[in-house]
């Protein structure tokens, strides 16, 4: 059996723990931008728990202070991005609460 190739524009970060939810992050991509790449200071959402992270120089990431975030919307267009796929996230987080109580009541 095969296994399925990463994305070729998903970017593979070094191994952490999202500091809000301890999942591991392993990667990154743009829902907005296929091509792009994260650099030191760009946004970072976690797909598990949608907190806001920041990207460090070495790709690592650490909580959205308040003066970043203060910064992202100042950017009205980057701050709409990120509560989008935000929103996007929540949405999925929830379906999969929803899902996963269906299955437990159903057995």
């Amino acid at each position: 059996m095969r296994k399925p190739h990463p994305d070729p524009d998903d970017t593979r970060l070094p191994e952490q723990h999202c500091p809000n939810c301890n999942e591991l992050l392993t990667g990154s991509a743009s829902f907005f931008d296929p091509h792009s790449r994260p650099k030191e200071g760009d946004a970072n959402i976690c797909v598990y728990c949608a907190a806001v992270l920041v990207f460090n120089a070495d790709l690592t990431s650490h909580p959205a202070t308040d003066a970043e975030l203060a910064e992202f919307r100042a950017d009205e267009g980057s701050w709409q991005e990120l509560r989008t796929t935000q929103d996007a996230i929540r949405r999925a987080i929830a379906h999969r609460r929803r899902r996963h109580a269906w299955f437990s009541t159903a057995n």
